[in-house]
């Protein structure tokens, strides 16, 4: 899960699936890419998180690349708003107070979403205000308007005083 340039790096790694057995006799040979990560012995598995994480990657950079847009019609440079952008992603996977990820990690495990502190309503009002926000600046409201309406359709299914891991009851599939 690197770009070309990182293949073999420490920070690379390879998910694999299927028999553990066959992937530990070729080991050696395939850690020479990065790390050997085998997720399980369904042979799909390996695909899905190359998928999954595709998805975190990519929504990521298409909520930064909104950032960028939208302090760039105050005349800010992206240089400007970079530095904020990184200290946000440590701050989501960070251990402290803010270390959103571990958080809503164990939230979306348990299914259980408290909300005392952060409910999803707040969120959904706040999205609210980024649309308008996005729309007064003359940019493209498409992916805050999805944002938004995830938030609003939780909120409307009851979750509103609940946590924002909240909208996973709306991804996921039902029946």
């Amino acid at each position: 899960m690197v770009p070309p340039p990182g293949i073999g790096t420490p920070d690379s790694y390879v998910f694999y699936a299927g028999s553990e057995e066959v992937l530990n006799a070729h080991r050696e040979a395939l850690e020479v890419l990065g790390e050997v990560r085998h997720m399980g012995a369904d042979p799909g598995l390996a695909m899905l998180f190359y998928q999954a994480m595709l998805m975190l990657f990519w929504s990521s950079l298409v909520g930064y690349f909104h950032a960028a847009a939208l302090v760039g019609t105050a005349g800010a440079a992206a240089k400007e708003l970079q530095p904020f952008a990184a200290r946000i992603f440590d701050q989501l996977t960070g251990d402290g107070p803010m270390g959103f990820l571990s958080v809503l990690t164990r939230e979306i495990d348990a299914r259980e979403y408290p909300g005392e502190e952060n409910s999803l309503h707040m969120q959904a009002v706040g999205m609210a205000h980024v649309v308008e926000a996005f729309r007064d600046a003359g940019l493209d409201t498409g992916v805050p308007e999805a944002i938004r309406d995830l938030y609003a359709r939780t909120d409307a299914a009851g979750h509103g005083l609940e946590g924002l891991s909240s909208v996973m009851e709306l991804i996921w599939p039902r029946g």
